[in-house]
């Protein structure tokens, strides 16, 4: 296993599979959560789930206790994220 760099998104390589945070946190948010990773803003993880950015608001309110500024989130926190 080692760490690579595609695009501007970190990935872990593991022989022949390369992931990328992004495409792991998608599996996550299928459950219904996210891991912040470096890198993410509630606007992609928006897009990433609803197809909009703008619907990171959804995100913020159900996260509210959580996240005091929805521009200050941090890696390791671990967001619940509604279906819709």
């Amino acid at each position: 296993i080692s760490a690579c760099l595609v695009g501007s998104e970190m990935c872990i390589r593991d022989r022949d599979r390369v992931e990328s945070p992004f495409q792991r946190v998608i599996l996550e948010m299928q459950k219904g959560q996210a891991t912040i990773q470096p890198g993410f803003t509630l606007w992609k993880l928006a897009e990433l789930k609803y197809g909009f950015g703008m619907r990171y608001v959804q995100i913020f309110e159900a996260n509210r206790n959580s996240i005091k500024d929805p521009d200050l989130i941090y890696p390791g926190q671990v967001f619940k994220i509604p279906e819709n």
